[in-house]
C-alpha cells in the first residue's frame, strides 16, 4: 500500500484510534506492506499536513509501536516514509515564516515565500532524519523510506532546477547528492546495516512540459541518482516522477477542514460606530494560497447596520443583524455568548494562559504584542440587475480575495474549556460538527485591508445555488409567518 496522506493522525503527531483503525482494516484485508503517509522529522520547518504522523520526539515511539503491532498481528509489514516538504510546504503551518529549500526559488504552485537553508540547519536536518529512523526502529517499524520525490525538500537538493547553492551542497552532481547521502550514512550509523532503508525518487521532473529550458532532473539523471543511492547502501527504490509544477492534478496544500470562530468588539472603525460581530469561517486554498472563507457573519450593536452598508458590504458574505453579544473577562477567565432570535448561537468558556494545542500558535502565525502579520480572505461577489426585458438576473459573479494586515496590541493564549455552537431557525451554525478544539486567544489588534483582487469569473447559475442557502433568512425570503 503506497503512502498517501490521510489526515487521521492526532494533533501531536501520534497515531490515535482513527489512524489505527484505518490501517488495521488494510492489514486485515490482506495488504502485505503498508506505508502509511508522510512522517514529520522536523517540527520547526518540516510540517507537511495539519494532522501528520511524526517521529520528531521520543514521545512518538509508543504511538509508532501501537501502529506497528496493529499491522503486524495480521502478518503485514510496515515502513514509515520520512519527509520534509521544503518549498512545497505552507507558511501558515510553520507559524508564518518562509518555507526552506536548497535555494530561494519559490514553488509556482504553492507560491510560499522561500529561503535557502543555512549550513547549520542542513547539518541538524541530517541528524533529525537519522533520529527519526532510529525511533521507528525502536518502535518495531520494519523499515523506513526517504521521500526524495514529488518536489519535496530532498529532491530540491538533488535537482539543479531548485538547487542554486554555491557551497558544498550545490553545484556539481556530487554536491547535490551530498545531503541525501549524509542522511543515508547517518541512518546506517544509528540503525545498522540490516535495517531496511529505501528512497522514493522522482527520476524525471518533466519540466519541459511547462516550458522550462533550465537544467532539471531528466531520466538519465534519475538513473544516476538511483545508482548512487544504491552504492550508498539503500535496500530498495520506489520510482516516481515530477514535482508540484508538473503534477497532473491540482494540489490543494491545506486539505483538512479547519473551522474558525471569532467573536469581536469592533472599536472605532473608520466606517461606522462601534459594533460587534461573530464570524464562522473555514480555511481554504486558491491555487495554493491559504485564506479564510466566511460562512456566516452575525452582527449587533450600535454601528452594525451601517457596517453592512460600508465596511462589511461585500455582497455575497452572508451577514445578518440583531445578534446580541456578551464578552466578559474576569481575571484569567473569559466568557462569550452570542444570541440571535432567541437562540444561543455561540457559548464559549476559556481559561487564559495556554492553548489546547500548540498548533494554535502556528495557525495564527505566531502572534505576539507588537507583531504584524498578514492574511487573506475569500468571498464571492455578485450583482442583481434587470435585463432589457425587465427580468432580474444575477451578474458580475466572481471570486474576490482581500489581503489584510494585522497589528497586535495584545495576545493571550486561551484554553477552551467549553464550546457550544447551535442553530436558530435562520442560522444553521450547529450543523458544523466540532471534532477537535486546538485553542483560542483573547486579543486586541488592528486590521487594515491593503488590497482587493479579482481572481476569476464564476458561472452565476452554479454559484447562486450555493450562495443563497447560506444567506437564508425567513424575512429575507418573505417567509415572515405573519397572518
Amino acid at each position: 500500500m503506497t503512502p498517501m496522506g490521510t489526515n487521521l493522525a492526532e494533533l501531536d503527531g501520534t497515531a490515535g484510534p482513527a489512524m489505527l483503525a484505518y490501517f488495521e482494516a488494510r492489514a486485515k484485508g490482506g495488504c502485505g506492506l503498508i506505508m502509511p503517509e508522510i512522517c514529520k522529522v522536523n517540527e520547526k520547518t518540516g510540517v507537511g499536513m495539519f494532522r501528520q504522523l511524526a517521529a520528531t520526539s521520543d514521545r512518538h515511539i509508543p504511538s509508532l509501536a501501537r501502529l506497528a503491532s496493529t499491522v503486524h498481528k495480521y502478518g503485514s509489514k510496515i515502513f514509515i516514509q520520512l519527509h520534509h516538504p521544503g518549498r512545497e510546504g505552507v507558511s501558515t503551518l510553520i507559524g508564518g515564516q518562509p518555507c526552506v529549500s536548497a535555494s530561494d526559488r519559490m514553488c509556482n504552485v504553492s507560491k510560499q515565500e522561500t529561503r535557502p537553508m543555512t549550513l547549520d540547519e542542513i547539518h541538524e536536518l541530517v541528524e533529525q532524519f537519522g533520529d527519526a529512523a532510529l525511533r521507528c526502529k525502536k518502535a518495531g517499524i520494519d523499515g523506513v523510506e526517504l521521500h526524495c520525490a514529488h518536489g519535496y525538500l530532498l529532491q530540491q537538493f538533488l535537482s539543479p532546477y531548485t538547487n542554486k547553492r554555491t557551497d558544498e551542497y550545490g553545484g556539481s552532481f556530487e554536491n547535490r547528492m551530498r545531503l541525501v547521502l549524509e542522511i543515508i550514512e547517518d541512518i546506517r550509523k544509528k540503525c545498522g546495516k540490516d535495517y531496511v532503508l529505501g528512497c522514493r525518487v522522482s527520476v524525471d521532473e518533466f519540466l519541459n512540459t511547462i516550458g522550462v529550458t533550465e537544467e532539471y532532473i531528466h531520466i538519465q539523471d534519475g538513473i544516476r541518482i538511483v545508482k548512487t543511492m544504491e552504492a550508498a547502501g539503500i535496500d530498495f527504490v520506489d520510482v516516481s516522477c515530477a514535482l508540484y509544477e508538473t503534477c497532473l492534478m491540482a494540489v490543494e496544500t491545506f486539505s483538512v477542514p479547519v473551522v474558525t470562530l471569532s467573536v469581536c468588539h469592533i472599536k472605532d472603525p473608520t466606517f461606522a460606530d462601534n459594533y460587534y460581530e461573530t464570524i464562522l469561517g473555514i480555511y481554504c486554498t486558491y491555487k495554493g494560497q491559504l485564506g479564510m472563507y466566511p460562512i456566516s457573519l452575525l452582527l449587533g450593536g450600535q454601528g452594525a447596520e451601517m457596517a453592512t452598508q460600508l465596511g462589511r458590504d461585500n455582497s455575497a458574505i452572508p451577514k445578518k443583524l440583531d445578534a446580541e453579544f456578551v464578552i466578559r473577562k474576569n481575571g484569567t477567565k473569559v466568557e462569550v455568548g452570542v444570541v440571535r432570535r432567541g437562540a444561543q448561537i455561540v457559548k464559549i468558556e476559556m481559561e487564559l494562559g495556554s492553548y489546547n494545542h500548540p498548533l494554535t500558535h502556528v495557525l495564527f502565525q505566531a502572534p505576539a504584542p507588537g507583531k504584524k502579520t498578514a492574511g487573506s480572505g475569500y468571498y464571492f461577489h455578485f450583482d442583481r440587475l434587470p435585463d432589457e426585458n425587465g427580468v432580474w438576473r444575477f451578474t458580475n459573479t466572481c471570486l474576490i480575495r482581500n489581503i489584510v494586515n494585522y497589528t497586535y496590541d495584545a495576545w493571550t493564549p486561551g484554553y477552551i474549556t467549553k464550546l457550544e455552537i447551535n442553530s436558530s431557525k435562520d442560522d444553521p451554525w450547529g450543523c458544523i460538527p466540532v471534532q477537535t478544539i486546538v485553542g483560542g486567544a483573547y486579543a486586541e489588534n488592528n486590521l487594515l485591508i491593503t488590497a482587493l483582487q479579482k481572481l476569476e469569473d464564476v458561472d452565476a447559475d452554479k454559484l447562486m445555488k450555493k450562495i443563497l442557502p447560506a444567506w437564508y433568512d425567513k424575512t429575507t425570503f418573505m417567509e415572515t409567518g405573519r397572518k
